[in-house]
């Protein structure tokens, strides 16, 4: 290296620096790549299963109300009517979740096993 002149110096730095950005620009399409197919997923699966929970849950609290309404009713016919209203909300709980079931990844799938045997215990009361 003593005996490059500038013209050889300068020109192995370039081609140094050009490899080294070769190699970075390399690594960051593959890292952009990851990122794009965490996205997708996202996309396709994630927001539609949210979409469902969110439904589930909202007829959940739905559920909840009528409970508190049963309670307090004394007329036996409108409870009659409020227990099958909660019979058909239960019925379309179970029927999200099912659709959940189809779209969710393996570890909601788990979790939504220990979910639905928990709640088989509580629809029974």
């Amino acid at each position: 290296m003593k005996n490059w002149t500038i013209g050889k110096r300068i020109a192995t730095s370039v081609t140094a620096m050009l490899f080294i950005m070769l190699a970075l620009g390399i690594y960051v399409q593959t890292r952009l790549n990851a990122v794009q197919t965490g996205v997708t997923d996202v996309a396709t699966t994630g927001i539609s299963t949210l979409g469902l929970l969110a439904d589930i849950r909202a007829t959940v609290l739905d559920n909840r109300m009528t409970v508190y309404k049963h309670i307090f009713l004394s007329d036996q016919k409108d409870r009659d009517a409020l227990e099958a209203k909660m019979k058909a909300d239960s019925e379309l709980v179970a029927k999200k979740l099912d659709e959940y079931d189809k779209q969710a990844s393996p570890q909601a799938k788990m979790l939504l096993e220990q979910f639905k045997t928990a709640r088989a215990d509580y629809v029974k009361v």
